[in-house]
């Protein structure tokens, strides 16, 4: 993030700490160098979800997902070839109404470092389902933004988990650097992958997500799933049963693979 932009948030942040009290005291976010460092991170984050998302097609995510594994992965990449990633869900540390507030700097900013036109599209903002609650142990509100990208749409899925935060006073530090050649349009991404491991390595729920057709096709996935867990230990499903959200009239299963900290969730939209 330049110095432009953090004397800019420097000169908000009293302002927002004074507006947003509550919510930032339930995250323990108190002063105005905890606040700089969570809209640090977030850029950070974002910025390279949207490079992931725009860049990882879905039957890539797969291979590396179920390595090893040639018949899961013989009975799975017909559905997924020449398909792209439906969205990329992870934790931002700051309330969403702050990550709104900052729509215009942000993407401002994405513009430059990308090289490509970025412009958010629809935006879509409801409660998780009580399962995830269950499992993060707090309330949490999604907001899922649709974002025009390079004569492509992607979506990232953002999680605003109302919990305290332990946030380290360094802990954005190193990072900075790697958002200052990133280039979209020349295909030139300087340190991304390595990035992305350090960024999303503390967050325990940022996950893929493949679109399937059907509710019957998230059915049979997560009984399949439940064939795998019991023959592979590492991997393991994020719920017992798939789980409908009424608020998006999303349905899903979500499988996760300990040795190699990812996450994959398989969604359908019920109509």
């Amino acid at each position: 993030m330049t110095n432009n932009r953090l004397q800019t948030l420097c000169n908000e942040c009293e302002q927002m700490l004074h507006t947003w009290r509550e919510p930032l005291a339930a995250k323990n976010i108190h002063t105005q160098q905890a606040l700089l460092e969570i809209f640090k991170l977030d850029f950070e984050k974002i910025i390279h979800a949207m490079l992931e998302a725009h860049s990882r097609p879905a039957q890539q995510i797969v291979a590396d997902f179920f390595h090893g594994q040639t018949e899961m992965l013989d009975e799975l990449a017909p559905d997924f070839q020449d398909k792209r990633l439906y969205h990329l869900g992870f934790e931002v540390l700051e309330p969403l109404d702050l990550v709104l507030q900052g729509f215009d700097n942000w993407f401002g900013k994405a513009r430059q470092l990308l090289g490509v036109n970025v412009q958010v599209s629809k935006i879509l903002r409801f409660p998780a389902s009580q399962a995830f609650q269950d499992r993060v142990g707090a309330y949490t509100e999604i907001m899922r933004i649709w974002i025009h990208m390079d004569q492509r749409t992607i979506m990232l899925e953002l999680f605003d988990i109302h919990h305290p935060l332990h946030i380290s006073p360094t802990a954005s530090n190193g990072n900075n650097r790697l958002l200052q050649n990133l280039r979209l349009q020349s295909g030139y991404l300087p340190g991304h992958r390595r990035t992305m491991r350090q960024l999303f390595h503390a967050d325990p729920i940022w996950h893929y997500a493949l679109y399937v057709n059907t509710p019957d096709k998230v059915r049979n996935l997560h009984a399949r799933f439940q064939t795998l867990v019991a023959q592979r230990p590492h991997y393991r499903l994020a719920s017992a049963n798939p789980i409908e959200n009424k608020h998006d009239k999303s349905f899903h299963t979500k499988l996760i693979n300990q040795n190699a900290q990812l996450e994959i969730e398989f969604v359908t939209q019920l109509h």
